[in-house]
Formats: C-alpha cells, structure tokens, sequence
C-alpha cells in the first residue's frame, strides 16, 4: 500500500530494575523508553503524533492504540479503493458456482479466486509501520512492554530476527519495519534525511 507510518521513540537512561552484574560486565543505566511520535501519510493526518508518559507500559500501550486506529482507517480506504475488484471477485464466484455446483454429501470445492479474496483482505488489514534502527534500538528498549501490549491488542503472528535486530514483526493489523534493513551499510539517519532534500534535520537530545 501507498500510506504507511513512520515512528521514533526515547528513552531515559536510569538506575532501575538493573540486571545483575557479572565479572566481566557491570551494569549502570538502563533504557526507559518515555516517549514516541507517529506521522503518517493517511490523508487528515497532516501533522505528526506525539506523547510522553511516566509508566513505560501506558505509553506503549498508546502507541499501539493510535497505530490501530491509523490502521483501522487504512483498511477503510483500501476497501473503497477496491470495492469494484472485491465486486468483480464475487460475480465470478457466483457465477463459477452456476456453472459447477456443489453435489450433496461433496467436499467443499477450492475455488482459486477464493484464495485471491482472502490475500487480498489479508493485504488491505496489513498497515505497514516503519522506524529507522528501530529493529536494534527502540523495539529493544520498550520489548518487554511492546509484546504485552502487541498480545493484549494485535497479536503477534511471527518474528524476523536477526541476533538483536528485530528485521520484522507481524501482527494481524500492523507490520514493524526498520528502514535500516534496506539501506546500505553505515548510513546513517542524517545521510538519510539529506538524500531526501528533507528541511527538518536530525535532532539531538
């Protein structure tokens, strides 16, 4: 699909919850993630999302709430986009049916275009949420957080992981990409952002 949103979380470095130290590691801080910002290309979403929150958990639990609703109102305009081709589907069901109808006591029949209207809604509730060193960053630093929440509202299906890097994670209605996977090695956001002609530069914190 053309629309598809974009995130960036952070994170504050503190004293808690710290695993136990080891011989050859000590432990000093460790990453609470305590805000995120959205933005999205859906139309009447001309301006970005954010919010901050004290309780790590209620804040991703926003996150994935407000990327539902993006996604919810995605699967809305691809149905209308493709309400003729879901008409056209169903015609040549009905009409393949006529011509080959079902005996009684008969197995239900495969019919292929069956399976192409199941890829297609498949298609159409996938909304596609991409961040940048996301895989390896911020889906690390809100884990633990993310899946509860993920569990709790669009479970997860399945995980493309690399080591720590988190290349893909699919649930019924949201897909997380990191755009790092598709870049050349060693570019960087700010190269990014330039490549783009984009006015905003990298921040920093």
């Amino acid at each position: 699909s053309k629309y598809f949103a974009v995130y960036d979380t952070e994170a504050s470095l503190e004293k808690v919850a710290l695993p136990a130290n080891t011989k050859k590691v000590t432990w000093e801080n460790t990453h609470i993630v305590r805000s995120y910002s959205v933005h999205t290309n859906l139309p009447g979403h001309e301006k970005p999302t954010f919010d901050c929150n004290e309780d790590p958990q209620e804040l991703v639990n926003g996150l994935v709430d407000h990327l539902l609703v993006l996604a919810d109102e995605h699967r809305e305009i691809l149905m209308e986009d493709f309400s003729e081709v879901f008409e056209d589907i169903e015609a040549a069901i009905d009409e393949e049916n006529e011509h080959d109808p079902q005996e009684e006591g008969e197995k239900p029949k495969q019919i292929p275009l069956e399976k192409y209207k199941e890829m297609l809604l498949d298609y159409i509730e996938e909304f596609t949420v991409v961040g940048f060193n996301s895989g390896k960053y911020d889906v690390n630093a809100m884990k633990r957080h993310f899946v509860t929440a993920m569990q709790d509202k669009d479970p997860i299906s399945f995980v493309v992981k690399k080591e720590n890097n988190y290349m893909a994670i699919k649930g019924k209605k949201l897909k997380f990409l990191d755009m790092m996977n598709y870049l050349a090695p060693g570019y960087s956001y700010d190269k990014f952002v330039k490549a783009h002609n984009c006015e905003i530069q990298e921040g920093f914190f």
